[in-house]
């Protein structure tokens, strides 16, 4: 079997000079390897100055562990592209497979090298066939160190991870067609996870077809690689049955069947990935096939797991506004044409082209030369202020070519109308909660009461997540609080970096120059239904990681499981974060619901030092908010030292917060012991939840 690659890999680390073929053209090339172990390779054309433009190349899907200076793609399209003065860098990645969750960090420690040598490359245009076509699109969406202007994406999997339900369904329809036939079991490992090789029985995906047993049992069950005089009916109708219920193509079942097997088990297995994670399901997919529908294999997947795979990646969002010009050849079995139309659902006509050329024979990725070269050069002029290309102008560039020397056919077609991607990406419908107004509340963990969260939704499409609770065992406070502001995805909120504040004191004492922000760790939340989540952390030492089941214990206003579409009402319009701008590092989540019940929390630090959170229920009228009663939770630590029967609820005092002008309020407070004393805030407007009209 022969897998298309856009590029291979090339050896050595040195500093040299190179005189390219054609008109002499010197070339500075720089190699080595970054800090994660990624190798990269850089070019630039002697004269090139900072600003004058840089293209980052990337490779395709390689099981292989990187090795070597990775390839600056096509020789045609290299050589061009420095002519036209743009410098050139590529990276081998840290990752074999699926490699996106490292292809961030490898790329900004690539352009850190850049810098260093040649200084800013000014804009950026991302580009890649196949894996390497997402591994750009990520680039343009995520990559902060570079300002990507373009994208050109040949063959992409545009609609990111999702490709791996292909892979997973393929497997289990495998298995569910071919479990009685002798020697047909494919191999699978332990843990939960039948359906994945074990790290050390993955195979090159160049290399699989070779006699080994899993080839040999693919064989067993549907002959499509043996003669046709060997080939049963039996056989036969076990492939068309797999082809049929799959969508894939008999010319590409072997190699989609290596995917399934090798590739989704590195994908699954690998510690630097999902570490044995079941991140991929089929719980509630039809398969349009009643008897598959019986004796498939029904997996659920872990939510946190499923969200871990999909923030590497599915595209969302416009992609920083990056213009992007993305192709496919008609007949592709692998990364399906269809394909295309996720990124045209994403993007608006004016950012995106979006072409097929029509092939005769099937292939991933088969572009002819010339076909490769109209593309960069039709989005090359795009960029630099030209008209947006069409499939016309694009074979009309194609053509003109040829006639300059390039080889090969100018095959695109706007006719080429493919199947739609849910023939191959079955839609999964496990049900999920968008997190939105009824999101926004007091959530905790059922059986750990006296410590839990505050979740904002924002209007903004981010959200704000306060975590008040204990410190880890050994710590000398008697409370801990973190938080942090998370980006929406969908139906869970992804917090890159909690915050643990520290170092200052109470009341009078406080100073905003002692408040100590320490990074505390990833935080992220998913959400089934409305009023059900889990939550999962990775923190530094001594919190390590994690993970609850959470259940909403209130919501703002009058929004509710029930309440469609959910309403914000009366006093509910004072909910929000606030704090005094002039003692930043403390603050407060009032919440308001419909009923009048008022919850306030409020984190801060103790008179010694050391964090402290207080909260209470208050009661509303028309001036403001009364708490007569103010609690303390205290007595219990961190994690898998957590006791909920050593909690402690101190009385700490009483407290009034007074309605004032636009978003103001005032808070005056009285302890209950004079070490906390008494005193009076003037608070500003923080956050403002969704839904949360401005004052007037």
């Amino acid at each position: 079997m022969v897998l298309h690659r856009w590029f291979h890999r090339l050896g050595s680390l040195c500093l040299i000079f190179l005189a390219m073929a054609g008109p002499a053209l010197a070339v500075s090339e720089q190699r080595g390897r970054t800090d994660s172990g990624a190798w990269y390779v850089i070019q630039a054309p002697d004269g090139w100055q900072p600003g004058d433009g840089l293209v980052l190349v990337n490779h395709g899907f390689d099981l292989r562990p990187p090795t070597g200076t990775p390839s600056l793609g096509p020789g045609v399209l290299r050589e061009r592209q420095l002519a036209q003065g743009y410098a050139l860098a590529a990276s081998s990645y840290s990752e074999r497979g699926w490699a996106l969750f490292s292809t961030g960090r490898d790329y900004a420690e690539l352009l850190e090298v850049f810098r260093d040598r040649y200084g800013d490359p000014g804009p950026v245009i991302a580009s890649g066939g196949s894996l390497g076509g997402i591994v750009a699109l990520q680039q343009a969406a995520e990559l902060e160190q570079a300002n990507v202007t373009g994208v050109y994406a040949l063959c992409p999997p545009a609609a990111g991870s999702r490709v791996w339900d292909q892979a997973f369904d393929l497997r289990l329809i495998y298995d569910a067609v071919c479990d009685d036939v002798s020697g047909a079991s494919l191999p699978g490992g332990g843990d939960g996870l039948p359906y994945a090789l074990d790290e050390s029985d993955i195979e090159d995906l160049d290399t699989w077809v070779d006699g080994g047993r899993t080839y040999l049992a693919v064989n067993r069950c549907t002959g499509i690689d043996l003669p046709g005089w060997l080939v049963t009916n039996g056989m036969e109708r076990r492939l068309d049955k797999i082809l049929s219920v799959s969508g894939i193509s008999r010319d590409f079942f072997l190699t989609n069947m290596g995917y399934a097997t090798f590739g989704m088990s590195d994908l699954l297995r690998a510690s630097d990935k999902l570490n044995g994670a079941p991140a991929l399901d089929n719980l509630l997919v039809d398969y349009g096939d009643a008897e598959i529908n019986q004796e498939i294999r029904r997996v659920q997947a872990d939510r946190l797991a499923a969200l871990e795979l999909k923030l590497h990646y599915v595209p969302r969002g416009d992609l920083r506004g990056a213009r992007v010009l993305s192709t496919h050849t008609s007949g592709d079995g692998l990364v399906v044409p269809a394909h295309q139309q996720f990124l045209r659902d994403l993007l608006p006509e004016a950012q995106l082209t979006s072409a097929y050329v029509r092939e005769a024979n099937p292939s991933h990725c088969g572009f002819s030369d010339a076909e490769i070269v109209a593309g960069w050069e039709e989005l090359r002029l795009w960029l630099d202020g030209g008209p947006q290309p069409t499939v016309g102008s694009l074979n009309a560039t194609c053509e003109g070519l040829r006639g300059g020397g390039l080889e090969g056919e100018c095959r695109y077609d706007a006719s080429v109308q493919p199947a739609p991607l849910t023939q191959t990406l079955r839609p999964r419908q496990l049900p999920a909660f968008p997190v939105e107004t009824r999101s926004t509340g007091l959530w905790f963990e059922v059986g750990s009461a006296g410590q839990g969260y505050v979740v904002e939704a924002l209007p903004d499409g981010r959200a704000v997540v306060a975590w008040f609770s204990f410190p880890a065992a050994g710590e000398a406070a008697d409370q801990a609080w973190f938080f942090g502001t998370g980006e929406i995805v969908d139906e869970a909120i992804v917090v890159e970096q909690m915050q643990r504040p520290n170092g200052a004191r109470f009341g009078d004492a406080f100073r905003p120059q002692d408040v100590q922000f320490a990074d505390w760790g990833r935080q992220t939340f998913v959400f089934p239904q409305c009023g059900s989540g889990e939550t999962g952390w990775s923190a530094t030492a001594p919190f390590g990681e994690g993970r609850q089941q959470l259940t909403q214990l209130t919501h703002l206003g009058a929004a509710s499981c029930t309440a469609d579409p959910p309403m914000i009402s009366g006093l509910a319009h004072w909910s929000g974060a606030w704090y005094d701008p002039a003692r930043s590092g403390e603050g407060a989540f009032v919440h308001i619901q419909a009923d009048g019940r008022v919850f306030l929390l409020w984190f801060t630090y103790r008179p010694q030092g050391g964090q402290a959170w207080l909260y209470g229920e208050g009661v509303v009228d028309s001036q403001g908010i009364s708490f007569s009663n103010l609690l303390r939770p205290v007595g219990t630590r961190f994690g898998p030292d957590f006791d909920p029967a050593q909690v402690r609820f101190e009385r700490w005092g009483q407290a009034r917060i007074d309605f004032g002008a636009c978003d103001r309020l005032s808070l005056n407070y009285q302890a209950d012991q004079p070490e906390w004393g008494g005193g009076n805030l003037g608070w500003q407007r923080l956050s403002r939840p969704q839904s949360v009209a401005a004052c007037e």
